[in-house]
């Protein structure tokens, strides 16, 4: 007879565990978003108006890593979220930094900062791919902060402070070397 009680306890505990897992898993299929959106800091150069689209696209993607950072820290062994919506966004951000970086390639522009936007869409690239590959949200929670890191230099490097700001050298015609993405 105690025997039966206690398969009986053990089952209804199980249950009762189980029944929390279920009902407190996050969401993994929708994009996440903090609740009050992150400040874009006053733009102090002229190049607010040029990278407009993809200061834009990177405050978005910087969120939504902000918001994943989060909620994979608290559930860590959830499911990894599913990166099917954000495939793209990660997809087109790299497309429009290396367009960026041929346009300053074109114009003569800053070589230093064309290399910037293609090392960025590189890694872009690269943090898709990891993400896509953990098997939990665990995994995944170090990730989506690089990708915080990455998302949020674009504002630095277009638009730093004053005391940032330096004339920079005119391209001459070098190539920017590829280099391996360590994240």
């Amino acid at each position: 007879m105690q025997k039966i009680l206690a398969i009986g306890l053990g089952l209804f505990v199980l249950l009762i565990v189980f029944g929390f897992m279920v009902i407190f898993k996050p969401p993994v299929d929708e994009p996440l978003m903090l609740s009050e959106p992150i400040p874009m800091p006053t733009p102090k150069t002229g190049n607010e108006t040029i990278y407009a689209d993809l200061l834009s696209l990177s405050q978005q993607l910087e969120t939504l890593s902000r918001a994943h950072v989060e909620t994979a820290t608290k559930f860590p062994f959830a499911e990894p979220v599913k990166m099917a919506v954000y495939k793209a966004k990660f997809t087109e951000f790299s497309t429009m930094a290396i367009t960026k970086a041929s346009q300053i390639d074109q114009q003569n522009g800053p070589h230093d900062l064309a290399c910037i936007f293609r090392g960025m869409a590189a890694d872009s690239l690269h943090k898709l791919e990891k993400l896509q590959a953990a098997k939990t949200s665990g995994e995944q929670a170090q990730i989506w902060a690089d990708a915080v890191y990455l998302f949020s230099d674009v504002r630095g490097v277009l638009l730093p402070s004053d005391e940032q700001t330096q004339p920079s050298q005119k391209y001459a015609g070098e190539t920017c070397p590829m280099e391996t993405v360590s994240h």
